[in-house]
């Protein structure tokens, strides 16, 4: 869907619980749900709309490298995954299939696989321990792993941030790198979830921002825009209803999305290539109400599709 103009639609009948867009095909991935009678990954042609199997493996997570020659993906033990409001994480293993030569590098254990727009460098997180977790990243490169950050370097004292009360942290999750490689993107489980952002370029406590905080809620589904200074969020709140935010993180100024009192909210956000526009779902007391457009800065929003869909993604159709 391109937002100066109409686009073309297209229905396939399969069952998705999520869907990327590999970037050098522009073909569509589908990761099946548990219920289906295959479990794995489908890639689907948009032109021909037919579809195969590439990972046949009970895959809950997957990411595409920038050049589309990479799939990382997390495949879980756990039969009932799609009950639980988070993966199991001592039963999940992340993967990286090379499309290309057709090998399979198993990563270990750990979730969120997330790449570096820039080079074939992933992020994930690290199962829970006793002292909480962490954020590695693995290069393909040179075969090495390395720690980015840990729960423990985290500021323990978070008065600065405008936290009046003390939080314990118990889990770091959804890894996003801006498309420059600059900045890393985190969210931090606790009593009072926080939204973390690293300088990659300086790996140190010192570079440790805090961007947000909210009590008994939690950060989601954390996506840099195209211009890599501008981050959108979900906020789930107590109510469970998603608020979405967008942070310019040069400035902290954010606009937020959806509204507790009137129960609508806004989840799965997606940038539109240009960076001045998102997709996301609006919901309405946590029901799915159709996909709309939000145009930043002024904060017009308008409906794209009615009824009950979700997961969107900016696809740009091409006519001959």
């Amino acid at each position: 869907m391109d937002p100066s103009g109409g686009g073309a639609e297209v229905f396939l009948n399969l069952t998705c619980r999520e869907l990327l867009l590999n970037p050098r095909t522009q073909d569509l991935t589908c990761i099946q749900p548990s219920k289906s009678k295959s479990t794995g990954l489908l890639s689907i042609d948009l032109e021909t709309h037919k579809s195969k199997e590439i990972i046949s493996d009970n895959v809950i997570q997957a990411a595409w490298s920038q050049d589309g020659r990479y799939l990382a993906y997390t495949v879980t033990r756990d039969s009932n995954h799609d009950k639980k409001l988070e993966p199991y994480l001592g039963r999940s293993l992340i993967y990286i299939k090379d499309i290309v030569r057709g090998n399979t590098i198993r990563v270990g254990p750990g979730i969120d696989p997330a790449w570096d727009p820039r080079k074939p460098q992933l992020f994930f997180a690290t199962p829970r321990s006793r002292q909480g977790n962490k954020i590695m990243s693995y290069s393909l490169a040179s075969r090495a792993f390395k720690e980015v950050i840990a729960i423990k370097d985290l500021p323990k004292d978070l008065s600065q941030y405008g936290v009046p009360f003390a939080t314990k942290l118990s889990l770091l999750r959804h890894p996003s790198i801006s498309y420059d490689g600059s900045r890393l993107a985190i969210s931090a489980y606790g009593s009072t979830a926080l939204l973390i952002t690293l300088d990659l370029h300086k790996p140190d406590k010192n570079n440790i921002h805090v961007e947000d905080f909210a009590p008994e809620s939690s950060f989601e589904h954390l996506v840099w825009g195209p211009n890599s200074h501008k981050l959108a969020y979900e906020v789930l709140t107590p109510s469970g209803l998603d608020q979405l935010a967008v942070l310019d993180v040069s400035t902290g100024n954010r606009e937020i999305f959806g509204d507790i009192r009137s129960g609508i909210g806004y989840t799965e956000p997606a940038w539109a290539p240009d960076g001045k526009h998102l997709i996301a779902t609006r919901t309405y007391r946590n029901r799915a109400k159709g996909i709309y457009m939000i145009t930043l800065g002024n904060q017009r929003i308008r409906i794209l599709k009615p009824g009950y869909y979700s997961k969107p993604l900016w696809i740009r159709v091409l006519t001959r």
